[in-house]
């Protein structure tokens, strides 16, 4: 699912909604995992792969003023629903917390590429998204590599030569 469920309401976070409680209904035993952005080699029209793909071709990248993102790396997700999937049944939010502003994230994809990147402010984004990951942090501790300092910046190195393809 995504951390943006109950953030914002259209309908497309309602149906999320909707098909997380319908599986919580019916399952004998679940996992319902609230993704933020995940980066990773992928072909879905991802938020960093969408970034990275108009840097590598030279376009201009549109940044909504006041938006902020969460990125989480695609092995991590597989490492902590692993580990999630041994516990009880539960709906999680696997995020570290840390909001970043979306032209940093676009400086970021920038640098793991070592090419420039061309910005545009756009319209103020409206909604507030701020990931409450504590639930996470006390199943993995504060020790987990998502909560380490650079870790967005790091895992946008890590994939940068398979993002924008």
């Amino acid at each position: 699912s995504s951390c943006s469920v109950g953030l914002i309401d259209n309908p497309y976070y309602r149906h999320k909604a909707a098909m997380e409680e319908m599986v919580m209904r019916t399952a004998k035993r679940y996992l319902v995992c609230r993704l933020p952005q995940v980066v990773g080699m992928t072909r879905n029209a991802t938020l960093v792969n969408h970034v990275a793909k108009r840097i590598r071709s030279g376009e201009t990248v549109s940044v909504r003023a006041n938006a902020y993102r969460n990125l989480i790396g695609i092995d991590d997700v597989v490492r902590i629903t692993l580990r999630l999937s041994e516990l009880s049944s539960m709906r999680i939010q696997v995020t570290n917390g840390k909001m970043m502003p979306m032209e940093s994230i676009v400086n970021a994809v920038s640098d793991a590429l070592r090419l420039p990147a061309l910005i545009e402010s756009g319209a103020r984004e409206t909604a507030e998204n701020a990931y409450d990951g504590s639930d996470l942090k006390l199943l993995l501790g504060p020790y987990d590599p998502i909560y380490a300092e650079d870790y967005a910046a790091d895992i946008l190195v890590k994939y940068a030569d398979r993002l924008g393809f």
